[in-house]
C-alpha cells in the first residue's frame, strides 16, 4: 500500500512517515520498514498480482491490450539531491 497509496514521495522514510500517526515515532516505523523491506523473506508474486488486479481494469477499458511497453521512467525524479541517482528522461502524457 506505501507504493500505491496516498503522497508523492514513494521512498521508505516518506513511506514510514505516512504510516506512522505519532511523529516522534517516525523513526522507529522506519527502521521497521527499512528491515522489513531487506530482511523479510517474502514473495512478490502476491505484490503482483495485486497491482496486476488494480490496473489491468483501467488499461483494457477502451480496447484489450495487444502489446506492453514497461517504462519506468515515467515519474519525474523528486528534488535535486538524491544520493547516485541521475535525472532520468521521461515523456509526459496528457
Amino acid at each position: 500500500m506505501g507504493l500505491m497509496g496516498d503522497g508523492e514521495r514513494k521512498s521508505m522514510e516518506p513511506i514510514a512517515a505516512r504510516a506512522c500517526p505519532d511523529p516522534d515515532k517516525v523513526n522507529a516505523q522506519h527502521l521497521r520498514l527499512q528491515n522489513f523491506i531487506t530482511e523479510s523473506p517474502w514473495d512478490d508474486h502476491e505484490v503482483r498480482k495485486k497491482a496486476a488486479e488494480y490496473c489491468i481494469p483501467a488499461m483494457t477499458r477502451d480496447e484489450p491490450i495487444s502489446h506492453w511497453i514497461v517504462d519506468d521512467t515515467g515519474f519525474l525524479k523528486q528534488g535535486k539531491h538524491s544520493v547516485a541517482v541521475k535525472r532520468q528522461s521521461t515523456t509526459s502524457m496528457s
